[in-house]
């Protein structure tokens, strides 16, 4: 359920395009601040939040549409009830780059995680595939990184009606590969959403003309804001799945930034090509006269802001890199093309 503040009746929803809805001084916002407080369970929050467990601070995290992560074992006591607090800030420094075109609503508004970790955990991997020019036969990779003791790895590939093809145990997280024809190889499209929680599917550009598994594709796209009349940010699966069905579209671009991770889900099962985009946009400083034609120099050709830049690009792709339905990868939208545009570029390739 949502738990923006807007959306609760606390404080009131700005739209604006273009014009930020504060003075603009970066990295410094308006000291008039509001907030809102939370002494329970909370998800993604906008715009930048503290954190604290039974009193204590545990750390600080913004960008409203990436995950943070809390390491808070030093925090907790089994055996009683301990508790979570969380401040949420209206504006940050990033709330510069977050100038989307857009309802401005503050508060929490996607889940929040416990993640249990053993001795030794799968803590991320990256699956890779190729297919032959016939398009008859193909082949995969998989990395898997651990952390921790070393410990027995599973890895149980399936067709897609469900059935073994190839099972691997061992002790060793080094890469699997396996080359795959026949009835167990079946390529993934927008047309053919072949999938078994992973799909294969070549994506290339050939001069001017972009091609999916060998053929020339012709997106009939839309731009998706997630939001929805009642809960605002908060989307639920349900209402996700009935959109894209009824859409009568193959593409979608998440202007203009990172979905809920159950979006990408959907897009691989329905099949849907998907422009994922960065949480970017900057539109607001080509309002300012006194550097007209200059809007870049604010940010995006500024060399103090390539970290934060870079760091949103990082996110998106380390999160979702496993989509199939991901056939682009998007800097953001209306920021300025500057050197840390292609700096997120050079990370991403």
């Amino acid at each position: 359920m949502s738990q923006e503040c807007g959306s609760q009746g606390y404080g009131h929803p700005h739209y604006t395009n273009i014009y930020y809805p504060f003075s603009v001084t970066p990295p410094n916002v308006s000291y008039l601040n509001p907030i809102g407080s939370y002494w329970r369970q909370f998800g993604v929050s906008e715009d930048a939040f503290h954190v604290w467990v039974n009193g204590e601070e545990v750390g600080y995290g913004q960008e409203s549409r990436n995950p943070s992560e809390f390491d808070i074992r030093d925090y907790v006591t089994s055996g009683q009830v301990n508790y979570l607090a969380v401040r949420v800030y209206q504006w940050s420094d990033g709330s510069y780059i977050e100038d989307q075109d857009q309802w401005w609503l503050s508060g929490i508004f996607r889940s929040v995680y416990l993640l249990p970790f053993s001795e030794s955990s799968i803590i991320d991997f990256q699956f890779d595939s190729e297919s032959s020019d016939s398009f008859d036969e193909g082949s995969f990779k998989v990395n898997v990184a651990i952390q921790g003791k070393e410990g027995d790895l599973a890895i149980n590939l399936l067709s897609p009606n469900g059935s073994a093809v190839d099972e691997r145990k061992g002790s060793s997280p080094d890469i699997y590969e396996k080359k795959l024809s026949g009835d167990d190889f079946r390529i993934w499209s927008a047309e053919t959403p072949n999938f078994q929680k992973v799909g294969l599917r070549r994506v290339e550009m050939k001069g001017s003309n972009f091609y999916v598994n060998g053929k020339p594709i012709i997106i009939y796209g839309v731009n998706r804001h997630e939001y929805h009349h009642l809960t605002g940010r908060t989307v639920s699966y349900e209402n996700m799945r009935k959109d894209l069905k009824r859409s009568n579209i193959n593409a979608i671009r998440t202007a203009h930034q990172p979905p809920h991770p159950d979006f990408f889900d959907v897009a691989d099962e329905l099949g849907f090509y998907v422009i994922a985009e960065s949480d970017f946009e900057c539109h607001g400083f080509g309002s300012i006269e006194e550097t007209e034609g200059e809007a870049a120099e604010w940010l995006s050709n500024n060399p103090d802001w390539e970290e934060a830049y870079v760091d949103r690009a990082r996110q998106l792709v380390v999160r979702f890199k496993n989509h199939a339905s991901i056939i682009i990868w998007s800097l953001g939208n209306e920021c300025f093309y500057g050197r840390n545009h292609a700096a997120m570029s050079k990370w991403i390739k």
